[in-house]
């Protein structure tokens, strides 16, 4: 495997990103026992057992004799490792990549690149890359709306109804049969550990009885049976840190106090997350299937009193502004938190907590929510393939990047997996399930996708900072602005070929 530095600078910027970012569920085979109906096998003999089909199996095997693959990957994207060394994520990601280039004889390269560079190579006609990754939040206005990629669903080999293609995005960015750009476990390190969670203190949910609340007020027994019953709500969160409010260092204040304890501790950004959580999305679709503004309604007004009083009013939270993130997860690993809300890649600077924590979902709305949802930063990463990818080799790109994605959700995921949950995050059965929950009910929804300053993106976050519990004069000052922007978008959409 080949490994492209080019531009000396922005991949030394990569590998800082990689070695200051954020660190990084097992698979289970369960074979079926078969014997002859009439014969009984010897005692001394195993059991014939049927092959277990895995997913890579369900892949065609082809030769590309040789061929180069290249990854346009932009800043902040691991670049492949160059050998084994015994760590979990780097063996799993060097066994993502060899893997496929074993499979199919062909030789993967990562390049390090931007999307003026791609602009540059697509306008000279160059087939230089055959898929290109960029940022969630920069992606679409990048190489999407300048018509850099083409459509995923031309690609036959790539079956965007699995499960290592993120589904609710895939629904949230198909327009009209098209979509161009994709979300999931090709880049599952990131993807998995940029994801906004919860955590718990196991030891301060003891001291101040959480496990008898939650029989008490829900007839459940613990935090994680509380998730899977489908009670874990806002109600259900604001009534279990009631009372959690303690002054530590006897000032006679606990009003923003990061030494005192409190019930839960939040950022003001990651608040925001509460209105993809509680499925309230900021487009609808019209009657043709295009993306509509529809955030004001009486459901987002009440989800912004109701997290507003939650901020700013509720005596068991501590809410940090955005510098104050490091802060607050500081004071969760002091044990001066009982729930603290950041993302799953904290837990590498959890683990120099004493206590034992547990990872969970954001609540959801009501017990009417069906699922639990989250999402993640906006330097994760969608994946694209350029306009300079002929049909000739649809089948090619095709292929090893479904395998490369596939390699992911059966390696890289669990090695992700493995290394959130070691240290004092038990790997058992409920840690991995309130991954795969977490994991499976991540959102990158169309306003997301297509942030700028015009735009409704992080509305909840910025209605907050203005410390006011109304949306009213926020909506009148962006809606002029957003509608013009969001008819922009839609009519590139509608340009693009298929």
């Amino acid at each position: 495997m080949k490994y492209t530095r080019t531009l000396a600078g922005l991949l030394a910027a990569l590998l800082m990103i990689s070695a200051a970012g954020c660190s990084e569920q097992v698979e289970s085979s369960d074979p079926n026992e078969t014997a002859a109906a009439s014969v009984q096998a010897p005692a001394d003999l195993p059991a014939e057992t049927e092959p277990e089909t895995s997913y890579l199996d369900t892949l065609p095997i082809m030769d590309f004799e040789g061929r180069l693959f290249q990854i346009g990957a932009d800043a902040g994207y691991r670049l492949s490792p160059e050998e084994l060394t015994g760590e979990t994520i780097n063996d799993a990601v060097y066994k993502q990549m060899t893997g496929t280039e074993e499979r199919y004889n062909t030789d993967i390269e990562v390049i390090g690149v931007n999307s003026g560079l791609v602009k540059h190579s697509i306008s000279a006609g160059d087939d230089a890359y055959q898929i290109v990754t960029g940022g969630t939040s920069g992606f679409a206005s990048g190489y999407v709306l300048t018509s850099m990629v083409q459509n995923l669903y031309k690609f036959d080999k790539i079956d965007l109804s699995k499960p290592w293609w993120n589904q609710n995005s895939v629904r949230e960015l198909t327009l009209n049969g098209k979509l161009y750009m994709a979300f999931g476990d090709f880049a599952c390190e990131r993807g998995i550990t940029y994801t906004h969670s919860f955590y718990f203190n196991k030891a301060l949910g003891e001291e101040f009885n959480l496990n008898e609340n939650i029989e008490n007020l829900y007839g459940e027994k613990n935090m994680y049976e509380l998730v899977r019953s489908g009670k874990w709500t806002i109600d259900a969160l604001e009534s279990l840190i009631a009372g959690v409010d303690v002054d530590v260092d006897g000032d006679g204040d606990v009003k923003k106090d990061f030494d005192d304890l409190y019930g839960l501790g939040q950022s003001i950004p990651v608040s925001g997350v509460y209105r993809t959580a509680f499925d309230c999305l900021i487009m609808a679709r019209d009657e043709e299937g295009w993306p509509v503004l529809d955030i004001n309604t009486d459901k987002f007004n009440a989800i912004v009193l109701r997290i507003y009083a939650l901020c700013f009013e509720n005596p068991s939270v501590l809410e940090g502004e955005h510098a104050e993130e490091g802060i607050l997860g500081d004071t969760f690993v002091a044990g001066r938190l009982m729930i603290y809300s950041g993302f799953l890649c904290d837990v590498a600077k959890l683990r120099e907590m004493k206590d034992e924590f547990g990872v969970l979902p954001f609540p959801k709305y009501d017990e009417q929510q069906t699922d639990y949802f989250t999402t993640v930063r906006g330097d994760n990463y969608f994946l694209g393939i350029p306009v300079t990818v002929s049909e000739a080799d649809r089948d090619f790109v095709g292929l090893v990047t479904e395998t490369i994605a596939c390699y992911g959700y059966t390696d890289v995921r669990p090695a992700v997996y493995d290394d959130t949950l070691k240290g004092k995050m038990t790997r058992d059965e409920d840690s991995v399930q309130m991954l795969d929950i977490l994991v499976d009910g991540i959102v990158v929804e169309f306003a997301f996708a297509h942030s700028n300053d015009s735009s409704f993106s992080y509305v909840l976050w910025n209605v907050l900072n203005t410390r006011s519990d109304s949306f009213a004069s926020y909506y009148q000052k962006k809606l002029k602005p957003a509608t013009k922007y969001y008819e922009k978008v839609n009519n590139v959409y509608k340009s693009l070929e298929d």
